[in-house]
C-alpha cells in the first residue's frame, strides 16, 4: 500500500530544494481528484476512452466531456492548472506488442479515433493536453504503418492543441 508519510516527506523535500511547480497525476475516470489536487500545483488526469479488462473485455467509458470538466471545476481552486497528462493516443493492448503485427495493430487504433479523442478532450476544456502514444506512432511508421504518425503531425501543428 502507498506510504502517506513517505509521500509527504518526499513532497516537502522537493518543495525545499526547488521552486518548480509539482504535478501529481490521477485517474481521470476512476478516482476522486481532490486528494491528489490538494498537495499539487498542477493536477494531471488521464483520459482513456477505450479500455480493456479480463471480466468484460473492451469497453468505452460512458462518460462525456462534461464529466471531466465538472471534476476539473471542482478542484481548480486548489491548483494552478488542471491538465490531461495522458490522453489515449494508442490502442489498449491485451497482449504484448511483439505478439501482434503492425497491420493488426493499425486496425486497433486509427487516425479517426485519435482525432475523436482529441476533439473529446478539447470539449472538456483542460488547460493542456498531453498525448500518450507518440512513440507508438513513430514505431508504427518505422514498421510501415505511418497513418497515426501523419495524422498526429497534422493535429499537433493545429493551433491550440
Amino acid at each position: 500500500p502507498p506510504d502517506a508519510k513517505l509521500f509527504d516527506d518526499e513532497l516537502a523535500l522537493v518543495r525545499r530544494i526547488s521552486d518548480k511547480p509539482i504535478q501529481l497525476t490521477t485517474s481521470g475516470e476512476n478516482e476522486f481528484w481532490i486528494d491528489t489536487a490538494l498537495p499539487a500545483d498542477v493536477l494531471g488526469a488521464s483520459m482513456y476512452r477505450v479500455t480493456w479488462n479480463p471480466l468484460i473485455g473492451y469497453s468505452v467509458y460512458p462518460l462525456g466531456p462534461d464529466y471531466y470538466a465538472a471534476k476539473a471545476v471542482a478542484v481548480r481552486e486548489f491548483v494552478d492548472k488542471v491538465i490531461i497528462s495522458e490522453l489515449q493516443s494508442e490502442p489498449w493492448l491485451t497482449e504484448p506488442i511483439t505478439d501482434s503485427t503492425p497491420v493488426s495493430l493499425a486496425a486497433q487504433f486509427t487516425p479517426k479515433e485519435l482525432t475523436a479523442n482529441i476533439a473529446f478532450a478539447k470539449q472538456a476544456g483542460f488547460d493542456e493536453i498531453y498525448l500518450w502514444g507518440v512513440e507508438y506512432w513513430y514505431w508504427m511508421a518505422e514498421e510501415g504503418q505511418g497513418a497515426l504518425w501523419e495524422a498526429g503531425k497534422k493535429i499537433i501543428m493545429e493551433p491550440a492543441l
